[in-house]
């Protein structure tokens, strides 16, 4: 299944922050094969600075662990992306674990699309990951008419555009909330 959680914020609080993290350990339901997270900021010169951390297991003990807590002091982040992974395609493994770095793209996928991982026994891939490669060298519009029958729900970020995004089709749920003062997703 897999569950997609995270923040938007112009800076997050340590209060959306502790909500976010909430929202992680419900998706522990979600996904148990992996969890991970990635906090972004921004750097001098409208540069954006990541940081990503991911780790086999459940968000609970994610969440417990010190170097899952040293990626949560993040200066001024305004952007908290995390996923909870149950590995459908692909093998479970620090590699396939969410978000998944692939080029400019970092991604959070819930979803299966069986044809993109022509051989199921390679440890190093996963329709993910194939998703993500996709993104980073053809347009949104022309990767999602390659999935063709398969399902998703996802976010992700393009380094390059400085863009993130959140899209799904009909066969997997998506919900987001603003605050009152609709400066926060």
């Amino acid at each position: 299944m897999c569950g997609l959680f995270g923040v938007l914020s112009g800076t997050l609080t340590k209060s959306e922050i502790e909500n976010a993290i909430f929202l992680g350990l419900l998706s522990s339901t979600r996904g148990y094969d992996s969890t991970g997270i990635a906090f972004f900021g921004r750097g001098k010169k409208d540069s954006i600075r990541m940081r990503t951390h991911r780790m086999l297991g459940n968000s609970v003990s994610f969440f417990s662990n010190i170097d899952t807590k040293k990626i949560m002091g993040f200066e001024q982040p305004y952007l908290f992306m995390g996923h909870t992974r149950w590995a459908t395609l692909g093998a479970v493994n620090n590699y396939n674990a969410h978000p998944i770095e692939e080029g400019p793209i970092i991604l959070c996928h819930n979803g299966s699309i069986d044809h993109f991982l022509k051989d199921k026994k390679d440890e190093h891939n996963s329709d993910s990951r194939e998703l993500a490669r996709r993104l980073g060298k053809q347009s949104v519009l022309s990767t999602l008419r390659s999935v063709g029958d398969g399902h998703y729900a996802c976010t992700f970020v393009d380094l390059r555009k400085k863009l993130f995004t959140i899209i799904r089709n009909s066969y997997r749920p998506l919900c987001y909330m603003y605050d009152e003062a609709r400066t926060t997703m």
